[in-house]
């Protein structure tokens, strides 16, 4: 832990990223977001593009942005429950390449209570999120689609092939 404060005084955004994943997972003490929050910002505000991409290698920094936005969501780690930072924090999930996050996303437009309906974009993700390989994030869209109206053709997605 104290190599990364180095690193992370340093301005390695490697580093800001970790510290901020363990905060937002409450690694090393209590789960704080807030700091998780704070260094992901900073992180992001000190990096050029390329050292984004690098230190954000294999979703580290999407899996982070969704923690951060389920924290917002359900106003833990010191974050007040916030429904604009919820979908804010969600759509850079998801635009970072977090499955989950579009789903998450992708339901909130489709049952239209947090955010205005906008099943075209909810579609969108959905048909995105089923590229996925991933046999759980395939469920989450199964479970979702059970529970809302999904795209018929998000639908056709899901049914299994035929002999």
């Amino acid at each position: 832990l104290e190599f990364r404060r180095v690193l992370f005084r340093s301005g390695n955004p490697t580093a800001m990223i970790s510290l901020a994943t363990m905060a937002a997972r409450g690694h090393g003490g209590a789960l704080d977001a807030v700091s998780a929050v704070s260094l992901y910002e900073r992180a992001r505000a000190q990096t050029s593009e390329a050292e984004w991409a690098e230190a954000c290698e294999a979703q580290r920094c999407a899996n982070l942005a969704y923690e951060i936005a389920l924290a917002y969501g359900n106003g833990r780690g010191g974050l007040p429950r916030d429904a604009a930072q919820t979908l804010a924090w969600l759509d850079r999930a998801a635009s970072e390449g977090q499955m989950f996050a579009a789903v998450t996303l992708a339901g909130i437009l489709l049952d239209g209570r947090i955010a205005k309906s906008a099943p075209d974009t909810a579609a969108a993700l959905l048909r995105w999120a089923l590229i996925s390989s991933d046999a759980a994030v395939r469920r989450s869209v199964d479970t979702l689609c059970k529970r809302v109206e999904c795209a018929a053709d998000v639908r056709e997605a899901l049914a299994p092939a035929a002999p």
